[in-house]
This record gives structure tokens, C-alpha cells and sequence, in this order.
């Protein structure tokens, strides 16, 4: 079994230095310092990995460095028609400045070979942390898996050698900035950030929280641009995939996308019940929470509408999913409510259900082109992380908790004890990394699920009618067998199909709030389910579903099933899994990677007064 070794590294620049990272700036500033989300100045893990890349290359080609297979270290860009990771098994973290910050201004023009004068708009101001002719230190780590000492320290000496290769970090090389002076390299066995100091009890449900230590990024919808943003809500499927990572990595799995189940021999020695159980192991998706909270946030319901009342103490807004559907008095002022994609603000409403208010920073990145030197065309890209902390609370004590939960299978109890026993055991070997960036953090473990921020009625029907709202994105019916219908389309029909099948035919809809969204690209190619090309079409979090028992008692115990353990696939793509396939295969939406999340009757929906008690908690 590997075991995960860091190689700490403190590089010496000689000043001037620039390194700049797409960080705002400010007036009469061309380029300044880059500074991670604690306000540090930094060199970005990404340039130095990049850096490295192109020095392991030239010593390859010269055969000074040998059997070094730079793609599996440093990763690669998936060729057309790829889907699958290629991701690096090097992890870099940000090379921090261990000196005093000594700001001045370093400007740079270009002279105009036959005037002799400057040319015209090349006057360029740059940030100088410290004094020309200086020495700065920098330390980072690599951090990379490996099956025994021996094989760390000859990675770790080729990537020494890599690094004393490099002359110069940061931009403005060129004109002799950032000279590389030293190099200092030491190995050492990584430390995991949390070890199980005792079992838990065992039980099925298993509370996570994640708190980072560096910036996240979240994939989402990709949009046809050069600005990449950050989703706020980790999926389950990225929790579960890294998981699955990271068990590959431990066992020496050089393909880092292979399934984890019972056929991946290296992955099964070592945890025979977690290979066989883990595509049935259910894991949230992660929710961000202000620091400090212990409540799970909870998804604004779309039934919840912005009235605009006049003289009015009141929060202006109203939840009509128990009432029938019309809307509240104008009272007189003529103007119409509005639902929640017309909401302008929603006056705190989503941190009263529990939100962190997420801070954000910017990272512009680049490829560069090894003949050149320069910049390659179209490769020019800035993502927007999430940083660690909430935007009101900068310190240490100050950052996000992101909370989820682990839900196993249903099994016996000496079996649900080697489970969990094993999953412990995985988390003391340090699993640390998650998201598109390989984000670090640490992860508490609390028994059972956190409670959530909105409570719900202790009755699952009021009336004969229940309230359920998704908590998250949740694949309630195939597009593609409604493409055909689409000039005869009935969405009350569609959802009233779907939750009947859901029920087993003991609940019937009455009325609904909801929006959708389609999912395609890779996700639709890879995961097709017929020979055409048709997007994903996923019911968003906050829709709303207001249902009739046709029988109290067998609605009442399916739909309390439905809240432990999320929303089945639609019957019609059910039947579409091969029989040598598990759905998660076919269909990424599923309930085990967190989707189709639900709450029953939460108080916003039956309580008249909600919004005013949340008026007083807040005064």
C-alpha cells in the first residue's frame, strides 16, 4: 500500500520579483504582488508546477533526468472525445514569502529605438516587495504518493534536480526578474490533518465537516468563456470521487479513475467491505455554513414569494405552497409578488436559513507555449474560488464549515461495524484533498446527521396534504422521451407520473413550484442512454411539491423512506441500466451522489407568522 510523502521546498529569489495572479488593481498600479485568501504574498502552486513541467522536460530530453513519466506526474489535457481525469499525481501548494513585506514601486518602460524617447502607453508600474538586490525565501510543499521510502526519495530527487534546473520564478523574467538563487529540498512522510482518536458508534448516518485551508473550486455549468465560477454547494459526487481517488492513490492504482468495487482487486485486499459497499454508500452534497454553525443550511423554497405590503414590519415575504394557488393582497399599491428570479435581494432571507456568505477571489492562469515562451492564444482563463472564510469574519476562527453526511447501506450490524471500521481507517491515513484544484482540508466527524436550520412539522401530512421540497438538484423524468411531446407538454402530468411512481401510487400532486435546468455536454455524452445526443434535464433545488395521500399511513411511511434516503431515478431511465451496469454508470444524478435531497413540510410552509419570528431573531 502507498503512503503519501511531502517534499518540502524553500526557494531563494533574488529582487526584483513579481508574480501576479488576477487579484484587483488598484489605481496607478499596472501589476501587483499576488496574495492568497490570508492576505499573504505567494507564489501560486499552479506557476511553480508549471515551472517544474517545463525544467523535468529539458532534463528528460538531455537524458540527465530518466524513466520519469512527466504526463502521469504533472497531469495532461484530455484529448477530444476524453472524459475521463488525467490528473496529475503531484499536488503543489502555494510557495509562501517568510520575510517582511517592504513595498515600493518598480517601473519598467520601452524606449523608442529612433526618437530614443518613450514610446507611447509602455509605461508600465509594478509592485516591489522588498528592496532590488535582496534575497526573499519562499517555502511550499509537493506532495505525491509513493509505495516505500525508496521509491519517494528517487521521485523526490528528480524533482530536486528539477527545481535547481529553473533560473527564474514570476513574470518579467526577461528583465532579470526573480533570479533563482538557492534551492533547499527535504522528504518526510506526509501527516495526516485528522487522526480517529476513538470509533464512533455505529451507525448509518455519519456527519462530515470540511473546513478548507486553501482556495476551492467547484465545477458547474461551463459556460463559453474565460471566466470560470465557483459552485457553492460541493455535490456529493465530487466527495465521493475523491474518495474514490484518494483509495486508488493508497493502494498504488496508477489510473486514478478506476471503480471502486469489488473486481479492483488492489482496493479490495486492503478494504474488502468498502470495495464491494461503495457505490451504495450515499454522500451528501456539502453545504456551506457561517463559522461556527452546527445546523445544515436549508434550500429556499420557490414557493416562497416577495410581496411588496405597505407600512409593514414584516419581512415582505410569503410562502403559498399550503394554501391554494393565488397570490396575497396588493394591498393597493398595484404591484404584482415576485418569485425568486425576479428578487432583486432577499433581504437576509438566505442567511436565515443557514447560508454562509461565501468570499470569493480571483486566479488568472495561462499555458505557455515551450518554443515561444509566450502565452498560448485562447489558453488565457480566470476562475473564481471560494476562499476558506466567511466575507464578515476574517481570522482563523472565521472559516466556512461545509457539512454533509455519509449514509450506508442498509446490512447487518457486525458487517455495518467492518464498514465503518474501514471508513475510519481510510481517514487516518490522511484523505485531504478535494475539488478541480485539489483544495486541502480537514474533516471532522460528528455521529448522525446535523440538524437542519428550518425545522419541519412533526406531522407528515397536514390536512391530507404534505410539502416537499428538494434540497438539491434531483432527475425526476427523462427529456428525451419527452422530446417527442413537447407541443402537447403537461409538466403536472410529468411530476405527477413521477411521484406516484415514487410512492408506489399512495400520493397524488396537487400543485407544484418548480424550475429546471439542463445538463449536458460530457455529462450527456459519456453517460448517454440512447444513440442520440440529449442533455440531462434535472428539477433545480428549491422546487416545491404539495401532495395528496390517497392513503395516509402508506404515504406517511414512503415518504419518511424518501427523506432518509433521496429520491429514486424515474422509473423509465431505471429500466435503460444494463444489467452488467450499476446506475451511477449510466446516470451521475443519483441518490448516493448526494442528489435528490428532500425536506418534509418545513415551517416556512405552514407557519403564517414564520417570517415575522425571523424578523425578531435577527433584531
Amino acid at each position: 500500500m502507498n503512503r503519501s510523502y511531502e517534499l518540502k521546498v524553500k526557494l531563494t529569489l533574488k529582487a526584483p520579483l513579481i508574480s501576479s495572479g488576477g487579484g484587483d488593481v488598484t489605481r496607478g498600479w499596472n501589476r501587483i504582488f499576488y496574495r492568497n485568501s490570508d492576505g499573504k504574498l505567494a507564489l501560486q502552486g499552479s506557476h511553480v508546477k508549471g515551472k517544474l513541467r517545463e525544467a523535468i522536460n529539458e532534463l528528460t530530453k538531455m537524458n540527465i533526468v530518466k524513466s520519469v513519466n512527466v504526463d502521469e506526474l504533472f497531469g495532461k489535457e484530455n484529448g477530444a472525445g476524453q472524459y475521463l481525469p488525467e490528473t496529475a499525481a503531484l499536488l503543489f501548494t502555494d510557495f509562501l514569502y517568510a520575510g517582511k513585506e517592504e513595498t515600493s514601486k518598480l517601473t519598467k518602460v520601452s524606449i523608442n529605438s529612433q526618437t530614443g524617447a518613450s514610446k507611447e502607453n509602455f509605461l508600465q508600474v509594478m509592485e516591489n516587495i522588498v528592496p532590488s538586490g535582496s534575497l526573499t525565501e519562499w517555502n511550499g510543499k509537493i506532495v505525491f504518493f509513493a509505495a516505500d521510502d525508496n521509491a519517494a526519495k528517487s521521485i523526490a530527487n528528480n524533482l530536486t534536480l528539477g527545481v535547481k534546473w529553473m533560473t527564474a520564478m514570476g513574470g518579467a523574467k526577461g528583465s532579470g526578474c526573480g533570479r533563482l538563487e538557492e534551492v533547499q529540498a527535504g522528504l518526510q512522510p506526509a501527516q495526516p490533518t485528522e487522526q480517529i482518536s476513538a470509533v464512533l458508534p455505529v451507525n448509518r448516518d455519519l456527519g462530515l465537516i470540511f473546513e478548507f485551508e486553501n482556495d476551492l473550486f467547484v465545477g458547474g455549468i461551463t459556460k463559453k468563456t474565460s471566466y470560470a465560477e465557483s459552485q457553492q454547494v460541493i455535490p456529493g459526487a465530487m466527495i465521493k470521487g475523491a474518495l474514490a481517488k484518494f483509495l486508488n492513490q493508497l493502494c498504488g492504482i496508477n489510473q486514478l479513475a478506476n471503480v471502486i468495487d469489488a473486481q479492483n482487486q488492489p482496493v479490495e485486499q486492503q478494504f474488502p467491505i468498502l470495495a464491494e459497499c461503495f457505490s451504495d454508500i450515499h454522500f451528501s452534497h456539502a453545504f456551506p455554513t457561517p463559522p461556527g454553525a452546527t445546523a445544515r443550511p436549508v434550500t429556499l423554497p420557490f414557493s416562497i414569494i416577495q410581496v411588496s405590503a405597505k407600512n409593514s414590519s414584516k419581512k415582505p415575504f410569503v410562502d403559498v405552497a399550503s394554501k391554494a394557488f393565488s397570490f396575497p393582497d396588493d394591498n393597493g399599491n398595484g404591484k404584482a409578488p415576485l418569485f425568486q428570479i425576479d428578487w432583486k435581494s432577499d433581504d437576509g432571507l438566505k442567511a436565515d436559513f443557514g447560508w454562509a456568505n461565501c468570499e470569493i477571489i480571483n486566479k488568472t492562469r495561462t499555458a505557455i507555449d515551450a518554443k515561444t515562451r509566450r502565452a498560448k492564444a485562447d489558453k488565457l482563463y480566470t476562475f473564481q474560488y471560494l476562499t476558506p472564510y466567511a466575507k464578515d469574519k476574517q481570522t482563523t476562527q472565521g472559516k466556512v464549515r461545509w457539512l454533509a453526511y455519509v449514509r450506508f447501506p442498509e446490512m447487518d450490524d457486525g458487517k455495518l461495524q467492518m464498514l465503518t471500521d474501514e471508513f475510519y481507517r481510510i481517514m487516518g491515513f490522511g484523505w485531504n484533498t478535494m475539488g478541480k484544484r485539489s483544495a486541502r482540508f480537514v474533516c471532522h466527524f460528528v455521529g448522525g446527521r446535523s440538524p437542519a436550520k428550518i425545522l419541519s412539522s412533526s406531522d407528515v401530512f397536514k390536512n391530507g396534504e404534505a410539502v416537499v421540497s428538494l434540497q438539491t438538484d434531483a432527475l425526476l423524468f427523462d427529456g428525451s422521451n419527452l422530446a417527442s411531446q413537447r407541443n402537447n407538454l403537461d409538466l403536472h402530468r410529468v411530476y405527477n407520473d413521477y411521484w406516484q411512481h415514487a410512492t408506489k401510487q399512495s400520493c397524488e400532486l396537487v400543485r407544484f413550484f418548480a424550475r429546471q435546468k439542463l445538463m449536458g455536454g460530457y455529462l450527456a455524452k459519456r453517460y448517454r442512454l440512447t444513440p442520440q445526443y440529449y442533455p440531462f434535464v434535472l428539477t433545480e433545488a428549491g422546487s416545491v411539491f404539495v401532495l395528496r395521500a390517497k392513503n395516509i399511513e402508506n404515504a406517511t411511511n414512503y415518504l419518511l423512506r424518501l427523506q432518509e434516503d433521496g429520491l429514486p431515478l424515474p422509473n423509465d431511465i431505471a429500466q435503460r441500466v444494463p444489467s452488467d451496469k450499476q446506475p451511477w454508470q449510466v446516470c451521475p444524478f443519483v441518490r448516493e451522489n448526494g442528489y435528490g435531497e428532500i425536506n418534509l413540510n418545513l415551517t416556512c410552509h405552514w407557519d403564517e407568522n414564520f417570517f415575522t419570528q425571523l424578523e425578531g431573531d435577527c433584531q
